[in-house]
């Protein structure tokens, strides 16, 4: 179970990473910043592409073929907000 949180978290950033800078990170750069190996990364591109998000590599960089949707940011926003932070702990007396 926590591989696959961490599987959707690393590639819901990768998603996130190359729509605010397209073709500027390779698939190396991944690996070195996730400590994974290349197959890790191109799994994660593949999940991406089934899920329809059009990442594509031009020159050994990761580019999107269009521009993210609203749609789309909400949809990848609710899923991230949830894994990327800690629980909280409220007091008992809190109701």
């Amino acid at each position: 179970m926590a591989n696959t949180l961490q599987a959707i978290k690393r590639q819901i950033e990768i998603l996130s990473f190359v729509e605010q800078s397209p073709e500027k990170y390779s698939v190396a750069d991944l690996c070195i910043k996730y400590n994974v190996e290349v197959a890790t990364i191109n799994r994660d591109l593949r999940e991406l592409r089934s899920r329809g998000f059009q990442i594509h590599s031009s020159k050994n960089k990761l580019a999107l073929h269009r521009p993210l949707e609203s749609k789309e940011y909400n949809e990848i926003l609710s899923l991230y907000l949830p894994l990327s932070q800690t629980a909280i702990g409220f007091p008992k007396n809190i109701s």
